[in-house]
Formats: structure tokens, C-alpha cells, sequence
């Protein structure tokens, strides 16, 4: 209340809180996921229609979080399974993966500049190279080709029931990513090619310490190679793989032949 020698006056302030979706997206942004998911679960519309859309969603956006900001590499993966990711962005976090893959080139517009490595620069106030980024970075990888692996199993799945079906991912404001990404119709099995390739290079990255071979071998058996040999080699390994294709291998050649170039 003001007062003056003429008149008192009277001020009245209205004051509105915040939206429920202003105070989440606020939280997430600043990493404060914990109570961001408190809000969003008492507080959130959980009309039956509406509510495992937007659960999915602010899932995808916790584990974007987790991954660029937090580094926590397994509770990112843990969220990512609880979405509809779009496996291209996870691919696209490696730029060795990028770089060895025409097919996914052609669904990207321009030519990528953010990596998982560059989080790292920045977490670790951008340092080019320090053993902890190379132990961080190896530690992404590692859990990231686990989810890929999951994803695989689950669009083989689906493709049995469905042959063409198309692919249908969700995006995320926090995804410096998705943007790269061109907006054109897929089929899910052109996807899963880029998982599969993707998967098959991570695990000859890591077999160059030979303690990846039992299961480059599993992988192998499941997408229907029958050489009965363990793939330590990327020509005879993946040359058997091209010749024993099964219903579960959808590695488009043309991708596994330029990959063998390289």
C-alpha cells in the first residue's frame, strides 16, 4: 500500500503460478530431472488418452538430460527403453558411425558437428583429450550399443508381424540431434539395416582387444550367419554374413560392402 499527503492508494497484485508444463520443461531444462518427475506425477494430466503419450515423452526428454549433461550413461538408456527413440539419433552420436554409413548420410541433412565426444569437451571444460573422456566415451559407447541391441530385437519382432511397416519415432526439445535428421517416410526395416550395421561395427571396435568374441558370435548365430566360427575378422566375418542371410538379418548389402571397403 502506498501513501502520499493526498490520498491513500491501493495496489492489488493477481499472482497466477506457473503451468504444470512451464514448471516441468523449467526443471528438465536445468537438470533438476528428480523433481521435475515429481511434479510431472502428481501434478500432470493423467487422462487415460493423453497420459502414456506425454509419459514417453518427458522420459525421452529426462534421458536426453542424463546423457548430455549428467553422463549417466545407463540411466539414459534405462528412459531411452521407455520411449520410442529414434535409433538414427543414437547412431549419430559417434561420428565413426556416421562417417562409415552412406545410407544413414542420405537421411541427414548437411553433414553432423555435434557428437557424444563433444558433451564430454564441454563437461570437462573442453579439454580435446583426457583419460577421463576416453573412459567416458568407451562407456557410452558400450551402453548405447546395449540399447541398440534391445531395439533390434524389437523391430525384428515387429517386422515379423508386419513386413512393411513404417517407422514412427518421437522427438525431444533437449536433442541437439533430431533437427539433422531428414523428415522423410521410412520403413522400419530401413532402419533396423542402420542398427544392425551399427551394431556389428561396435562390436568389431570392441573385439580389438579380442574380449568381444563370444559375443559377436551370438550376434552372428541370431542373425543367421552358420559358419560355426567365432567373426575375429571383418572379411571373413561379415562376407558369411552377407551369404546366410535369415528373416532376421535386414543389412542392406550395398552398406555392408562399403563398409568392408573402409
Amino acid at each position: 500500500m502506498k501513501k502520499s499527503d493526498k490520498e491513500t492508494q491501493s495496489e492489488i497484485y493477481l499472482l497466477r503460478e506457473k503451468s504444470v508444463e512451464t514448471q516441468i520443461a523449467y526443471l528438465m531444462g536445468m537438470c533438476r530431472i528428480r523433481e521435475a518427475r515429481e511434479i510431472f506425477m502428481t501434478r500432470g494430466n493423467k487422462s487415460a488418452d493423453l497420459y502414456g503419450e506425454k509419459l514417453k515423452r518427458f522420459n525421452m526428454d529426462a534421458a536426453w538430460q542424463m546423457l548430455k549433461i549428467k553422463l549417466e550413461y545407463k540411466e539414459a538408456v534405462n528412459e531411452f527403453l521407455k520411449t520410442d527413440i529414434d535409433p538414427r539419433e543414437l547412431i549419430l552420436l559417434f561420428k565413426d558411425l556416421y562417417d562409415t554409413s552412406n545410407n544413414l548420410k542420405k537421411m541427414v541433412v548437411g553433414v553432423p558437428t555435434t557428437f557424444l565426444r563433444n558433451y564430454l569437451q564441454n563437461f570437462y571444460l573442453n579439454n580435446t583429450s583426457t583419460p577421463e573422456i576416453e573412459k567416458k566415451h568407451k562407456e557410452a559407447k558400450d551402453a548405447i550399443r546395449g540399447l541398440l541391441e534391445k531395439l533390434n530385437a524389437k523391430y525384428v519382432s515387429e517386422l515379423r508381424k508386419d513386413p512393411n511397416k513404417e517407422a514412427e519415432f518421437m522427438v525431444s526439445t533437449f536433442s541437439d540431434i533430431s533437427a539433422k535428421i531428414r523428415g522423410d517416410r521410412y520403413k522400419l526395416k530401413d532402419i533396423l539395416s542402420l542398427v544392425q550395421m551399427a551394431i556389428i561395427k561396435m562390436y568389431i571396435e570392441a573385439d580389438k582387444d579380442g574380449d568381444m568374441e563370444p559375443k559377436v558370435l551370438d550376434f552372428f548365430n541370431e542373425m543367421g550367419s552358420t559358419s560355426g566360427q567365432a567373426p575375429t575378422a571383418q572379411s571373413t566375418a561379415i562376407s558369411s554374413l552377407i551369404e546366410n542371410r535369415s528373416k532376421q538379418l535386414y543389412i542392406e548389402e550395398n552398406e555392408m560392402n562399403e563398409f568392408l571397403r573402409i
